[in-house]
């Protein structure tokens, strides 16, 4: 099934009772043995992956989930904004250290 495909949904009460399957399934397939929909009323709401899947998509999915959390924030209206430039001068830092610094932890990603 292409993820693109209309997901077959799996009860929750199906899905406790299939989870060794399904990860005997994973276990031995992994990547290849696709992804578990599962929810009420066949409404997908979760997804079981292969451990190899999700540590392939982990990176994205951090990534996601940190664009999420910024997003709650900001729609919660929250005033303590500050910019690097303040909080650099509030906490006391040369701002140039704080340049050199940020250039190394770049760096050092790549």
């Amino acid at each position: 099934m292409a993820l693109t495909d209309r997901p077959e949904v799996h009860p929750i009460r199906e899905a406790r009772a299939s989870l060794p399957a399904v990860a005997r399934s994973f276990g031995e397939r992994g990547i290849a043995a696709g992804v578990y929909y599962l929810g009420a009323h066949r409404k997908p709401e979760a997804v079981l992956v292969p451990v190899d899947l999700f540590d392939a998509l982990k990176s994205q999915a951090e990534d996601l989930i940190i664009a999420a959390r910024v997003s709650e924030r900001d729609a919660m209206g929250d005033e303590r904004r500050y910019t690097l430039e303040q909080l650099t001068d509030r906490l006391g830092f040369d701002p140039h250290d704080v340049e050199v610094a940020a250039k190394q932890m770049l760096a050092e990603r790549e």
